[in-house]
């Protein structure tokens, strides 16, 4: 059984209304009570690790990667970076990560929003449902996962412009094959 809160079966459809160069964070980042605001917008228990608007934004990257989170403060190597939480589908989605076979997390606030590189910098506990910096991570630095090391299948392969040395050059899930 997973820790993390989730939630199943939802029939709430509703997905973050973007537009190009917008920032998905509220500048007035307090709710009424003082506290800091999180990406759930109130959907889950606010947890000390959940993503919250003082800590990071959702930014229009460029016209290949779209959209993306950055990280507005620092974070060491294996410390928790955030807290994710979602609908529990056992179908591929965009927005999804895969937390095992047939089971995978739909976020389309925060988690479905990380950039794929093939030298990440955080790494999903499936377990926890939590994210962990693998590296140093630097402020207004782009939160990345290889989404190789969780998914089986992709909801879509694509060519891979994360610009590392060590870029695979196509991205696929572990048990695709090797078709562009």
């Amino acid at each position: 059984m997973k820790s993390c809160n989730k939630i199943s079966n939802s029939t709430d459809n509703h997905q973050p209304s973007l537009g190009i160069n917008s920032v998905y964070a509220i500048e007035n980042d307090k709710d009424n009570d003082g506290s800091a605001m999180d990406f759930y917008d109130g959907k889950y228990p606010l947890g000390p690790y959940n993503p919250k608007i003082d800590d990071f934004s959702l930014v229009y990257i460029n016209s290949t990667v779209n959209l993306g989170v950055i990280t507005r403060r620092a974070f060491e190597p294996e410390q928790i970076v955030a807290q994710i939480h979602g609908e529990i589908v056992s179908d591929i989605r965009q927005h999804t990560l895969q937390l095992g076979p047939g089971t995978h997390i739909y976020d389309p606030y925060f988690s479905g929003y990380i950039s794929h590189s093939c030298d990440p910098n955080i790494r999903l506990e499936t377990e926890t449902c939590q994210l962990i910096a693998i590296k140093a991570i630097s402020p207004y630095q782009r939160l990345s996962m290889d989404y190789t090391d969780s998914e089986d299948i992709l909801f879509k392969s694509f060519p891979c412009s994360c610009g590392s040395t060590q870029c695979r050059g196509w991205i696929q899930g572990k048990k695709e094959s090797n078709q562009r």
